[in-house]
């Protein structure tokens, strides 16, 4: 079985059963200069086939077979093992499995093919690299305060 990361070409008969894992959007619901924090949104996409044999049907093989290799990916990607993702501590606040659906089969070949989504969901943080102040010490100025007939005028005295 082949794991494909940003894969959008067709997979050929050959090549399955096989896995695709893409990104599907970010939503960004708190930000500052410092950091931001979002939900990113990746789906990880199954397809399977399954011939006709003496025992079985075709498509529910295929049918049975996605479902099973669905539900171990759900397993791996809920267990807590998984849940900073080998990022530092911090960073991830929590991951989910919001979704799974199982699309409709196809068989006009005599290979029942079928595919499967799992949604996966990540709240993170992105941090963007702290501010530093700038030293105010080392600034100054010379102002003169004049009063006019129309109110106070300051005036920068340059030295």
């Amino acid at each position: 079985m082949g794991v494909w990361l940003e894969r959008f070409v067709a997979f050929d008969q050959s090549e399955l059963p096989a896995i695709r894992v893409y990104f599907d959007n970010s939503a960004y619901d708190r930000k500052n200069p410092s950091a931001s924090k979002c939900e990113s949104k990746f789906s990880v996409e199954l397809t399977v086939n399954a011939m006709d044999s003496l025992n079985s049907r075709g498509d529910e093989g295929a049918s049975i077979n996605c479902q099973k290799i669905l539900g171990i990916i759900r397993h791996i990607l809920s267990h807590p093992l998984y849940l900073n993702l080998d990022f530092a501590p911090g960073i991830i606040e929590g991951t989910t499995v919001t979704d799974l659906r199982i699309g409709t089969p196809s068989g006009e070949d005599g290979l029942y093919t079928i595919s499967g989504v799992i949604s996966f969901s990540v709240r993170h943080i992105e941090l963007n690299g702290s501010l530093s102040g700038i030293p105010g010490e080392i600034y100054g100025s010379v102002i003169k305060i004049s009063e006019t007939e129309l109110g106070y005028k300051l005036e920068k005295i340059v030295t």
